[in-house]
């Protein structure tokens, strides 16, 4: 992957290296070992939603249709199989969200169980209590199986390199990368170092012997989001950024080349999606400049603060 070089540079500063050659015995042994090294707990009650538009009274229509991802049927509110579920609802609460949160036009994936609720003493219905969103990247078609993907700062000096772990969702197999290939594993590796993703794709094999994932779509989790884009609890919701605000369109489109800006996580993470969903793929002419060293942001009164660097 692109970011080995990068990472090399700080081997150093490592205390475990990793070298990874071509097809050595023990690694190979290590990948095959570790297929089977996620726990169902930690992939599991991921749901794909798509909205129930048919005309009828509510709350027997309008609601979502959810399904288990990766799998062919979903366990509905009345304890029935089907291939989708009908939920009235979606009950945000329990992942500290609002809808307003999802502002974006990607679909949503939702991790969270299926309750009930009771509508005017009349019908009992499904309602789906998400405790995790995650929103689509952009409006692409989804293809292949779901995974959670993951760096595993790893530090490599030949390739491949297998530093990538894809969970799949709803299952216990997990899979040892190399590389992120297809339409859109460059974007994925652009942000996957600091946050989970979930991708959609296909594993195959590259032609150095590692394994890659096709991306055919990705999602990133959804974040409250709070109207000062300074408020803060602690340091680590602090950061400088180059995403210096959020695109609503290719118009608004700027050069994110510098990291000058302080904000908090949650809006950096709302500015990059959008800058990734409307300009990734624009060409943008920039201006040929030395980037200096990001100054440091800390939380001070619940305010993120640039702090200078001496």
């Amino acid at each position: 992957m692109k970011k080995q070089l990068f990472f090399a540079a700080l081997a150093a500063n490592v205390a475990g290296i990793v070298a990874c050659s071509g097809a050595p015995t023990e690694l190979t042994e290590q990948v095959e070992s570790d297929e089977a090294a996620a726990s169902l707990s930690s992939t599991s009650t991921y749901f794909s939603v798509r909205g129930d538009y048919r005309r009828c009274m509510a709350p027997l229509c309008g609601g979502y249709w959810i399904k288990r991802v990766n799998h062919s049927t979903t366990r509905c509110m009345d304890g029935s199989y089907s291939a989708e579920c009908y939920v009235a609802d979606i009950d945000w609460s329990s992942a500290g969200l609002d809808p307003s949160d999802a502002s974006g036009t990607g679909s949503l994936v939702f991790r969270g169980t299926i309750g009930s609720k009771n509508y005017y003493g009349q019908w009992t219905l499904g309602v789906l209590k998400a405790t995790e969103a995650w929103q689509a990247a952009t409006d692409a078609t989804a293809s292949g199986s779901f995974y959670r993907v993951k760096f595993d700062n790893l530090v490599c000096f030949r390739a491949p390199c297998f530093d990538t772990t894809a969970d799949e969702l709803n299952s216990r197999s997990s899979r040892k990368l190399s590389d992120l290939d297809g339409a859109y594993g460059s974007k994925v590796e652009s942000i996957f170092h600091k946050e989970n993703v979930i991708a959609t794709g296909s594993v195959h094999t590259t032609t150095n012997g590692g394994r890659a994932l096709s991306v055919s779509q990705f999602w990133t989790q959804v974040r409250h989001k709070s109207s000062d884009p300074l408020y803060c609890n602690s340091n680590s919701e602090c950061t400088v950024t180059a995403y210096s605000k959020q695109v609503t369109s290719d118009a608004d489109c700027y050069c994110a080349r510098c990291a000058t800006t302080v904000m908090n996580t949650s809006t950096e993470s709302t500015n990059e999606g959008s800058w990734n969903k409307f300009c990734s793929s624009k060409p943008i002419i920039c201006p040929m400049i030395m980037c200096i060293k990001p100054p440091t942001a800390s939380c001070v009164n619940h305010t993120c603060t640039k702090v200078e660097n001496l």
